[in-house]
């Protein structure tokens, strides 16, 4: 299984996850829930970045897990929303 982080920044509540080393390189794209998804160029999705985590998810965590594991199935194999 992939290592993953996750790191939420309570000041401005964006929730940051990515799995393995950074990517720098990797391009983002919005989906319609104002999700931001990194893909390497390899086409590896490598992280995704929520802002608004708490406001837009919170009594809705199955649901954003559901998503995210859809793509990063790591991250939620690890539990990540135990760690923002």
């Amino acid at each position: 299984m992939a290592k993953f982080f996750a790191d939420h920044d309570e000041d401005c509540d964006v929730l940051y996850i990515g799995l393995g080393q950074p990517t720098p390189d990797a391009l983002s794209y919005e989906d319609e829930d104002g999700l931001i998804w990194r893909q390497s160029k390899t086409g590896k999705w490598v992280g995704v970045t929520i802002p608004d985590f708490k406001h837009r998810w919170t009594g809705r965590e199955a649901e954003l897990m559901r998503r995210i594991a859809e793509r990063l199935p790591a991250a939620v194999q690890g539990q990540m929303l135990e760690h923002a």
